[in-house]
This record gives structure tokens, C-alpha cells and sequence, in this order.
């Protein structure tokens, strides 16, 4: 059975068994991740000092010897670490030689130890500017691609709740003093410099709307009142306005929900 064919919206998330028929690593590794994720070609992450270097080099020039295949799904991320835990546990995968796993994973974090926050062994690090440019065109490759992710309703609505429910956090950074400051510095160099895109005439007239305009707008339960001030109403209602410029001009079909369009 094909990664594909057990895929299922309600289960995003599985328990996989990457098989490498080389010679420099022991056969089998055990993990759990997304579908999607597998499904595009993840064979796990090896962390651990022995196998570590092995296995990146493998990845990287021999990875035809590869083979991922999804054992279990689960509808969410600490089912699927609950059961990584239990087929590790049962295969004895830490002192088999038949594994390259060097611990059992934990619903608690990796292996047992958190890694959000300040715990993530990630956290402080700065990009280095060739990082970041290699990252910026990959990105900027994905959004040419009109069949990629971006562009897929799933995506925007995935992306539009993420949004609304961050800013709906009262300690989200989005209401933090600092990240206010950091964002109007951002926002006053880009107006101050000619050749950003917020000064283009094409930013100008598909975003341009004027407070004092009047405004019909359907909220997400189907009720339609006039309002006079967008930014004021985007504003309490954690809405973006460039996104309602964009649904009132026909670039959009819905912002979070909202229709909107122009009545004077």
C-alpha cells in the first residue's frame, strides 16, 4: 500500500519505517512525523553522534537507498509520538543492531526533553546572510509555482485560522511592546524608501482605500452591515486590510471569513 492511498485529512500524522539497503548504516530506522512530510520524500531526522554524519552523507549522495514507508496514522502529533514510542519499545530498536535509532522518542518533547521555546537547541541562532538568501529563493521559487502549496485553498484557509487565532492569544508576541516597536521601524523604512513595493502604483491602487469610504461587509455568519472606517473595523476585528482590499477588488474570494466591497 502506497504512502499515498492511506493518506487521510483527519489523520495528518503517521509513525514511519525508512528502510536503507546500504552498507554503512543498519538497515531500519524508526520514526514519526506528517504524511505530507513523508510523502514528499522525508526519511527522518538521525541525530544521535554515531550515525549522525553517516547518515547525512547517505542522504545526500545515496539517496536511492531509501525507502520510507508509513506504518500507522493518527489524527494527531502525540498519538503518532505515542506509538513511534510503542513499536520502538517493542522492537527494542535502542540495543538492536538491526536500528539506527539511539533512544525512544517521548510525547514530551524530543526524546523526552522539550524543544519549543528556549529549549529548542535552535533557539538565539542567527541566519547567516547566505542562509538567508538561499532561503529567500527557495521561497521565492515555490511562490512562481502555481501549482505549489501557496496557492491551494487548504493552505489559505490553514494559514488564515493560524493568524486569527495568534492575534486572539492575549501573551502572543503580536501584543508585545517590542514587537510593536520592531514592526513600525519596519513599516516606516519601507514607506520612506521609494522603491519598496508599498509604494508602487500597483500596491497604490489594488490596496488604497480610503477610511472615509463606505463599505458592505458579510462577516463569516452570513450577517451584512455598512461600516465607514476599514482600518478601525480590520483593526478589532484581527483582520488584515491590504486582504479586504484584495476580496473588494476581486483578488479574493474571502478574508478569514469576510466579504466585503466598495460602496462609495
Amino acid at each position: 500500500m502506497s504512502n499515498e492511498t492511506i493518506y487521510t485529512t483527519d489523520k495528518p500524522y503517521c509513525v514511519y519505517l525508512t528502510i536503507y539497503r546500504g552498507n554503512k548504516l543498519p538497515p531500519f530506522y524508526i520514526g514519526s512525523s506528517s504524511v505530507e512530510k513523508v510523502n514528499n520524500g522525508y526519511h527522518g531526522s538521525v541525530m544521535s553522534m554515531r550515525y549522525v554524519d553517516t547518515w547525512k552523507s547517505e542522504l545526500k549522495n545515496n539517496i536511492h537507498l531509501f525507502e520510507t514507508k508509513i506504518i500507522s496514522i493518527h489524527t494527531t502529533r502525540e498519538l503518532a509520538t505515542e506509538n513511534e514510542c510503542k513499536f520502538q519499545k517493542q522492537l527494542n530498536v535502542v540495543y538492536s543492531p538491526l536500528y539506527i535509532n539511539m533512544a525512544y522518542a517521548s510525547p514530551t518533547g524530543y526524546f523526552g526533553i522539550s524543544l519549543k521555546g528556549k529549549d529548542s537547541p535552535a533557539y538565539g541562532r542567527e541566519w547567516s546572510d547566505e542562509s538567508r538568501k538561499i532561503a529567500s529563493d527557495v521561497k521565492k521559487e515555490e511562490w512562481k509555482n502555481p501549482n505549489s502549496k501557496f496557492y491551494t485553498e487548504e493552505h489559505k484557509i490553514k494559514k488564515s485560522l493560524a493568524q486569527s487565532n495568534a492575534f486572539k492569544k492575549p501573551n502572543t508576541k503580536f501584543k508585545t511592546k517590542e514587537y510593536s516597536e520592531k514592526r513600525s521601524k519596519q513599516l516606516k523604512a519601507n514607506y520612506n524608501d521609494p522603491n519598496s513595493k508599498i509604494n508602487s502604483l500597483e500596491c497604490r491602487e489594488r490596496g488604497g482605500m480610503s477610511k472615509s469610504a463606505n463599505w458592505e461587509i458579510t462577516d463569516p455568519n452570513g450577517n451584512t452591515f455598512n461600516i465607514r472606517n476599514m482600518r478601525k473595523f480590520c483593526r478589532e476585528n484581527f483582520l488584515y486590510q491590504s486582504n479586504m482590499g484584495k476580496v473588494a477588488s476581486g483578488g479574493a474570494k474571502q478574508h478569514k471569513g469576510y466579504t466585503c466591497k466598495k460602496l462609495s
